[in-house]
């Protein structure tokens, strides 16, 4: 059974003066135990909407949810002590220090003094601990946001933008943190924009557009999906290998340097037709697309911009 499975979830909102918007569509959400799983989409696509129906601070008009095996919201006490979460900006006392806002957390939760101390290790939050929270930058506030989800040593871990406001460093260490813990056997869900980020530590992705899902699966597998059906060529005469190649009736361009193939499968009829003429590739490899590329194609189908 997976971890998170949301079925047909529907959620519309009544705007004063508007026609009413339809922030979830029938969307379908299946995250499998362990690793960290991408939930990507345009602003205003409904992903923080669904990550609010999971933890019960919405609830949805229609469709079934059901987390950890409990169907969620109405078992979601049963369930809520194995689910860390970070949605949006997080909420501490200012004037506190960030080590006694975790205190306090870990009191009400009746968790261990020492995994207060364990998780500013784990965030590299521990220098600044006895510093007030009213002088952290951003950056130190979300981290200090992860920390308290992982006060409880969840099973489930769901982070909303958990990169937002971090230096090229802090999101290197929080990449390196959530792949850890992925591959520990936490199942990380993890919705962000910085599709660069997601790309490196995600093993599978649902993207969603409108409140509906429009491609789900391993991101290698959603890449793969999206090939441009391309292949590179170097060689080192590159000018009159694009007029052989050209004359050969194949579409081929110069970018940056190298020649780009359009349309073939199979890079050997490229290097046969360049040979038939004493022209002799160094390399060829199919032209890959990165998740950016791929979720900009999928969300401009219906019309969307990021």
């Amino acid at each position: 059974m997976p971890i998170i499975e949301a079925r047909r979830v529907r959620k519309t909102y009544r705007r004063r003066g508007k026609a009413p918007k339809a922030a979830l569509d029938g969307l379908d959400l299946v995250v499998e135990e362990g690793g960290v799983h991408g939930f990507l989409g345009p602003n205003g696509s409904g992903k923080t909407t669904m990550l609010r129906c999971l933890l019960g601070l919405a609830r949805p008009d229609d469709g079934e949810m059901h987390m950890l095996g409990r169907p969620v919201p109405d078992e979601l006490p049963s369930v809520i002590g194995d689910t860390g979460a970070l949605l949006e900006s997080p909420a501490f006392f200012p004037p506190f220090t960030g080590r006694l806002n975790l205190q306090l957390l870990a009191q009400s939760s009746q968790i261990p003094p020492a995994q207060v101390e364990a998780v500013l290790d784990l965030v590299q939050l521990s220098d600044a601990a006895d510093e007030r929270v009213k002088g952290y930058s951003l950056g130190m506030r979300q981290r200090l946001g992860i920390a308290a989800a992982l006060l409880k040593q969840p099973s489930v871990l769901i982070l909303d933008e958990p990169s937002n406001g971090l230096d090229p460093a802090g999101m290197r260490e929080v990449r390196h943190l959530l792949r850890a813990l992925g591959d520990s056997g936490v199942t990380v869900l993890l919705s962000s924009h910085l599709l660069g980020e997601v790309q490196q530590i995600c093993d599978t992705v649902t993207i969603v557009n409108h409140g509906r899902v429009v491609t789900t699966g391993a991101v290698a597998d959603v890449l793969r999906s999206r090939s441009s059906g391309a292949i590179a060529v170097g060689v080192s005469d590159v000018q009159r290998s694009l007029s052989v190649l050209g004359e050969a009736g194949f579409t081929a361009a110069l970018q940056e340097g190298r020649i780009i193939v359009d349309g073939v499968a199979d890079g050997a009829v490229i290097a046969e037709a360049l040979a038939a003429h004493q022209l002799y590739p160094s390399w060829l490899m199919p032209v890959q697309v990165d998740l950016e590329q791929a979720f900009l194609e999928l969300t401009d189908d219906e019309g969307s911009t990021s």
